[in-house]
């Protein structure tokens, strides 16, 4: 059996030793870049929830597309496109998981389906950064839907065909939750 050198175990032990803590730093970028995406996915839903308690104070309900209230679904449209735009940029950055995107993009396509949308877009379009403008003309599939100038009698009719639009931009039924 053959000795072996001395400095070469020594050699073999650093050289273990540095893939080692290679390893350990790429474990800890990977936890670094999973506690980002979990930190903007926080960001996210705090601006939603700032959005929804701004109705609230205000004495108006979230989804409320009643035509007196008009200005704050307009208003909620608008910082749609702000918050549409950050996410435009935070996925071209690599910092938004694909299945967060695809949600993003479905919303976008629900909320081209609205004429006030439309209106807001083509006001804002020139101000948007050109990628989102370019998501936002592609989500645009149907004729639009002006939930603010229909009286109570054509709501229901309206709303079915919403639901309608949506299954169609989904590409399949929504499934209900029980």
């Amino acid at each position: 059996m053959k000795k072996v050198d001395f400095n070469s175990l020594i050699q073999l032990l650093g050289m273990i030793g540095i893939i080692g803590s290679l390893l350990f730093v790429g474990l800890e970028m990977r936890q670094s870049q999973r506690i980002a995406l979990a930190g903007q996915q926080q960001d996210r839903m705090a601006v939603f929830v700032d959005i929804t308690n701004t109705f609230t104070e205000a004495g108006i309900e979230f989804n409320s597309l009643e035509p007196e209230k008009a200005y704050a679904f307009r208003n909620y449209i608008h910082a749609s496109f702000y918050i549409l735009e950050n996410d435009v940029v935070q996925y071209n950055l690599g910092l938004m998981e694909e299945g967060i995107w695809e949600v993003k993009q479905n919303a976008m396509k629900r909320m081209m389906g609205f004429c006030t949308a439309r209106e807001v877009f083509n006001s804002r379009r020139s101000q948007l950064d050109a990628r989102l403008v370019i998501l936002a003309k592609q989500a645009i599939i149907n004729d639009c839907i002006d939930i603010a100038g229909l009286d109570q009698s054509n709501r229901a009719a309206t709303t079915e065909l919403f639901e309608n639009y949506l299954r169609e931009v989904s590409n399949g039924p929504e499934e209900e939750v029980p």
